[in-house]
């Protein structure tokens, strides 16, 4: 489960891309690939993960007036499981990764405040 914000694009959507590329780098995400556990499809998405944290992600689809922002962290599989859970950054019964959820939540609302302030400029 993901959860997702739709914004606006600036009026130049290519230097906002690099912007927000530039923005995942600083904050330590990587560019990798993530086999969807719903679809199987294979997508390419920014990584946060170190060995103390739950892997987190984004995941930033363009059209060509707008940007779709997906974040989710993925859980931990059980010992019978054949997938690992994604779970979502709104509205998750689980309190446990609340701080790792809030963390890429963060990195979100920074995405959108690039966008914001892009907007402004004429």
């Amino acid at each position: 489960m993901r959860t997702t914000y739709t914004i606006d694009l600036p009026p130049m959507p290519e230097a906002f891309h690099e912007a927000v590329k530039a923005l995942l780098t600083r904050e330590k995400y990587k560019e990798t690939h993530y086999a969807n556990p719903e679809t199987g499809a294979d997508e390419t998405v920014w990584k946060f993960s170190n060995i103390m944290l739950l892997p987190r992600y984004i995941k930033l689809e363009y059209t060509p007036t707008q940007l779709i922002i997906s974040g989710w962290m993925e859980g931990k599989s059980s010992l019978f499981a054949k997938k690992k859970p994604e779970w979502s950054l709104d509205g998750s019964p689980l309190t446990y990764g609340y701080g790792v959820k809030e963390s890429n939540r963060r990195v979100i609302e920074k995405i959108i405040a690039l966008a914001e302030k892009g907007r402004q400029i004429k």
